[in-house]
């Protein structure tokens, strides 16, 4: 244990890469590509067809999306979707009672219990998990609408589709992976596998409508996870998506970006956490690789173990220290509580008593979360990606020419994502933030006027305790 301390804090400050590349790579050449690697930014993609003309060179940004689309087979879509829905109301069980509307709609699994609601799974284009969903259908007339909430609690919306929830739209309500029941895979980069995730469920909703278009409603970290899908414009996936969003609205609720030095302006103590979080995760993938690397070299001999960091399964047991495997394990589950115990605080007063039931549920969710060792790693992975998201204004004229209407709401007493965090994304995006937050009510714009940001008198978790709020936004 001393030594995994002592080598996370000696390692810690390097920017580590471990990708494809070290993966192919013979065994004898890992430490070589481990320590000489830096790891890249989350960024765009290298530039090729479909994002050069999205950039406003020669070709139209929607004809090289359409030539991006076209590219992938008409029948992925329909094949990535596992058949694993489960009808709300077959199982004959009594609804139980629930808030306002006399039923409460999601159980504490976050499993469907009633409204016509149903789970159902894709398979992740990434590397197969079956990412679960919730979905309810609607007129065929309307465009779908996709949500996708935060970091830490998938269940931003409960609270609205509980009490509020009146729109005609099909519904579709994604848990990412590690959000039950969503089961955690191992994945070095989940910005980048929710990002393709929810292009595959936006390409599931377009089919769901008569129209093929799709609303996206974002909560936190889902609306990063929407920006860095748009830097993967080059999978035919990502530009069929991006289709179905074309001229379509996109809600940000509690929304922030990334790029090189945000932290420094955000401020200080965001800048604190931004080092740590991805210090550890590079640490904790050079530690991954050392292991591997041992691992395998033990396997040629009891006496090539003999001179390995004893973490390896082949040395004697009375000399073996405790499997890495659980020294890690340890590790995360220390660098998440302070996380975990956070939001834990945020949830003790409680709210509304008609959303309060929902408040103690979420309660018994990140409880039985925090104790998950694969929700663990994904909250801290999914903090580090975030962290290293490179979103430029080369990103933005691609937004633009999306013919979007965009609708941002920032919480007056976020102290998650606070104003200056909020007004770095404002920027970039060309609506004009004054330097001191707005008084609620308040509403900024672009000079086009189809990108707004609109002031309210809350905190983080907005979309949970205000549903009504919520509701005159998304369903005026």
């Amino acid at each position: 244990m001393v030594l995994a301390w002592a080598l996370i804090s000696v390692v810690g400050s390097a920017q580590v890469s471990w990708g494809a590349s070290v993966e192919r790579a013979p065994w004898f050449k890992l430490p070589a590509l481990i320590l000489g690697a830096r790891r890249a930014p989350v960024t765009a993609l290298p530039a090729g067809p479909a994002s050069r003309a999205a950039l406003g060179l020669p070709a139209s940004p929607l004809e090289a999306l359409g030539e991006a689309a076209a590219a992938a087979s008409p029948e992925s879509s329909a094949a990535g979707v596992v058949s694993a829905s489960v009808s709300a109301d077959s199982s004959g069980a009594e609804m139980p009672a629930g808030p306002a509307n006399g039923r409460m709609l999601f159980d504490g699994a976050g499993t469907p219990v009633g409204d016509g609601w149903t789970i159902e799974t894709l398979a992740s284009p990434v590397d197969g998990t079956p990412i679960s969903y919730r979905r309810r259908g609607g007129a065929a007339d309307q465009p779908a609408r996709v949500y996708s909430g935060g970091l830490a609690l998938a269940e931003s919306f409960d609270a609205y589709f509980e009490t509020q929830h009146r729109s005609k739209a099909p519904s579709f309500y994604v848990m990412t992976r590690a959000h039950p029941p969503t089961p955690w895979t191992p994945t070095r980069v989940v910005l980048d596998a929710d990002a393709r995730d929810l292009a595959r469920l936006i390409r599931v909703a377009a089919q769901a409508t008569a129209t093929g278009k799709v609303e996206l409603v974002l909560h936190s970290f889902g609306t990063l996870v929407f920006q860095r899908m748009l830097q993967l414009v080059e999978l035919p996936e990502v530009a069929q998506a991006l289709l179905s969003l074309a001229g379509s609205r996109v809600v940000l609720l509690n929304a922030t970006t990334h790029y090189p030095g945000s932290e420094r302006i955000a401020g200080p103590e965001f800048e604190r956490m931004a080092a740590a979080t991805v210090r550890f995760v590079d640490g904790l993938d050079l530690m991954d690789a050392w292991a591997d690397l041992f691992d395998r070299m033990g396997r040629f001999g009891r006496w090539i173990a003999l001179q390995m960091f004893p973490w390896s399964k082949h040395w004697p047991p009375p000399l073996r220290f405790a499997p890495w495997t659980q020294q890690r394990a340890f590790l995360i589950e220390l660098a998440s509580r302070e996380a975990s115990d956070m939001m834990r605080r945020d949830l003790e007063p409680p709210w509304a008593p008609e959303i309060d039931g929902i408040r103690r549920r979420l309660v018994s969710a990140l409880k039985r979360n925090a104790a998950d060792a694969g929700w663990q790693e994904a909250l801290l992975r999914r903090s580090s990606d975030m962290f290293r998201l490179n979103f430029t204004s080369r990103d933005v004229r691609l937004l633009k020419s999306l013919d979007l209407r965009l609708d941002l709401v920032h919480s007056t007493g976020d102290a998650l994502l606070n104003w200056k965090s909020a007004q770095i994304f404002f920027k970039l995006l060309g609506i004009d933030a004054p330097e001191t937050v707005p008084a609620p009510g308040a509403v900024l714009s672009d000079r086009s006027g189809l990108w707004r940001a609109l002031i309210v008198e809350a905190d983080h978790y907005f979309p949970l305790k205000n549903p009504r709020k919520l509701a005159r936004i998304l369903d005026p």
